[in-house]
This record gives C-alpha cells, sequence and structure tokens, in this order.
C-alpha cells in the first residue's frame, strides 16, 4: 500500500487463499437400511480426515474417511423412515449431495384417520423417469362457436398426448366436458381440432394427458359467439364527407383502444 505524497511510505502484507475441489458423490451403498446403526459406503472423490456426514439431516457416526474416494458411516438413530439424503461436508464447507432417489413403479396409496380406520388403494401412484407435460400457451387463445375449430397447444414434454377441455359460460351454467381430437403432436406442440357444437360458448380449460399418464391443466381459451364477428381494431377509410347515421361496433377493447359510437344529435358539429 503507497500512501500518496510527499510522504510516499508504504507498507507489504501477505495473504494465503486457497481454491480447492468440492467433495463429490457417486454411489451409496447398500440402496436401504433397516435400522440405525448399520453402516453405509459412500464413493467419490475429495474425501478428507475431519469430514461430516448426514443423512436425512441427521449427523452419522463413526466416519472413517479410507481414501479420498472412499468412506463409511454408521447410520444415527431419529432418521426418518422413507428416502434419505446423504450429504458429505469438509472442515472447509464444501459439501456434496446425493439426493435421495425414489425407485420407479407402482406404489399403494394408504390414508389412516385419527380413529385408527385405514383405506388402500394398490398400486395407485406410478414414478417414473419421464417429466410430465407443460403448457405455455394456446393459439389462438379464442375461438368461435362454429363447428369444429383447429388449435395449437405449445409446451413441452408431450408424449402422445390427448386434449379434453372443461367448459362453462362465466356466467353460471355447467360445465361441459369435450373431447378433441389430436391431428398431430411433437415433443413440444400440440394440433387438435376442437367440436365447438358441443363446448358451446364460454371459456375453457385445457387438460393434455400423456399417453403414459402424466397430465397437466391449462386456462384458459374462450368460445365467442360468432356472431359477435370479434376482431382487432383496425383503421378505417377516412371520412371525406358528414354523414348522420345509427352505428354500432364489436371488437375487442384494450387499455389502448376503445372506442364508442352512438347515433350522432343533429346539434353536433360535424
Amino acid at each position: 500500500m503507497l500512501n500518496p505524497e510527499p510522504a510516499a511510505c508504504f507498507t507489504e502484507t501477505s495473504a494465503t487463499f486457497t481454491v480447492t475441489d468440492p467433495p463429490t458423490i457417486t454411489d451409496v451403498e447398500p440402496d436401504a437400511v433397516c435400522t440405525s446403526g448399520d453402516t453405509v459406503e459412500v464413493f467419490g472423490t475429495g474425501f478428507v480426515e475431519g469430514m461430516t456426514v448426514t443423512v436425512g439431516g441427521v449427523t452419522a457416526t463413526e466416519v472413517v474417511v479410507n481414501d479420498p474416494t472412499y468412506l463409511t458411516a454408521t447410520v444415527p438413530s431419529g432418521v426418518p423412515v422413507g428416502p434419505a439424503d446423504v450429504v458429505v461436508t469438509t472442515a472447509d464447507g464444501c459439501s456434496a449431495e446425493a439426493a435421495a432417489v425414489v425407485d420407479l413403479g407402482d406404489y399403494d396409496v394408504i390414508v389412516v384417520n385419527p380413529d385408527g380406520s385405514v383405506g388402500a388403494l394398490p398400486a395407485a401412484v406410478e414414478v417414473t423417469d419421464e417429466p410430465p407435460p407443460t403448457v405455455e400457451t394456446v393459439s389462438p387463445a379464442s375461438i368461435p362457436a362454429s363447428g369444429d375449430q383447429a388449435i395449437t397447444v405449445y409446451g413441452a414434454a408431450f408424449r402422445s398426448p390427448s386434449l379434453e377441455l372443461d367448459c362453462a359460460d362465466p356466467a353460471g351454467g355447467a360445465v361441459v366436458t369435450v373431447s378433441a381430437t389430436v391431428t398431430s403432436s411433437t415433443d413440444n406442440t400440440l394440433s387438435a381440432v376442437v367440436p365447438t357444437d358441443l363446448t358451446g360458448t364460454g371459456v375453457c380449460v385445457l387438460r393434455v394427458t400423456n399417453g403414459d399418464g402424466p397430465w397437466v391443466l391449462w386456462s384458459g381459451m374462450s368460445v365467442t359467439n360468432p356472431s359477435q364477428n370479434l376482431f382487432d381494431w383496425r383503421a378505417g377509410t377516412p371520412m371525406t364527407q358528414a354523414r348522420r347515421a345509427p352505428a354500432a361496433v364489436a371488437g375487442r377493447a384494450t387499455e389502448a383502444s376503445r372506442l364508442g359510437i352512438g347515433p350522432r344529435h343533429p346539434s353536433d358539429t360535424p
């Protein structure tokens, strides 16, 4: 550090700053234990003496680092039953995690009431390694209630999808469920034909269901009365001669474009 002139005195100091690679976990064995007190083996890199290991958020005991790629630890008491994360942490605070993974397959759903009564549904939930579908947008966002109408759904993870619509009049009325006909699909697009003669007018919630079961809901798409002849506002032909006549207009009003037209009073200036 050098002071400004005229003193021009200075001092020097040094400090040691070390950057180390964090540990990694490549495998944990066995993949299941029955009780606390069992030993788990952790494989990876960057293991050093003084590391701590947690299982399910509880600190393990008897951690033995055999070499930089292998250590053992004793499962502590108090670990909740079920999948558990394994985390190794060095004395410097660098850590690695082996997140708990649920095995693929079918699982039963069991419900236990406070009075002890139990209800179960075998194979109620299937765990797969495929992501569920997602929907980003639907085009067009509004279709007329006039026969079959084509729409395109944009999203991700579509796998042999089907499409249903739950439609209802916002002013009230029963919800009508209608199946659309999927004409083509890719991983991120779905083209379908909606039978609006069955939907009626109103707002629809779309349900995209993949062939392997996962589904997603998206809201919403409107079905309008075709007699309204709605369209975006657009510029018309300039009026070259003032005229008097009643008029009406229909359109989608926005914050930037709103217009009302009615009969002109004789006292109005053209």
